[in-house]
């Protein structure tokens, strides 16, 4: 039986008109992800990180297991928060 991938059914007329944006979309359908450069300011990444560590408090939760990577620091119901 072979792999079925689900991004193979987008059409041709569904992708982003702007080649740059087109090139990233295109990326993450062949690779699964892309890397998105100079998104943020340095500041604005510094604010994000700064409350990520207030979210994560004085204890931070670490992953339980191998799906979760043992050594990972884990903010659950992030979107929540």
């Amino acid at each position: 039986m072979a792999d079925y991938n689900v991004f193979s059914e987008i059409r041709r007329n569904e992708m982003p008109s702007d080649p740059a944006t087109r090139a990233d979309v295109q990326h993450v359908l062949d690779h699964g992800y892309v890397v998105l450069e100079n998104v943020f300011t340095l500041a604005e990444a510094e604010e994000a990180k700064a409350e990520l560590r207030r979210l994560n408090g004085a204890d931070p939760l670490t992953g339980r297991n191998k799906f979760e990577g043992l050594d990972t620091t884990r903010i659950y119901s992030l979107l929540n928060k």
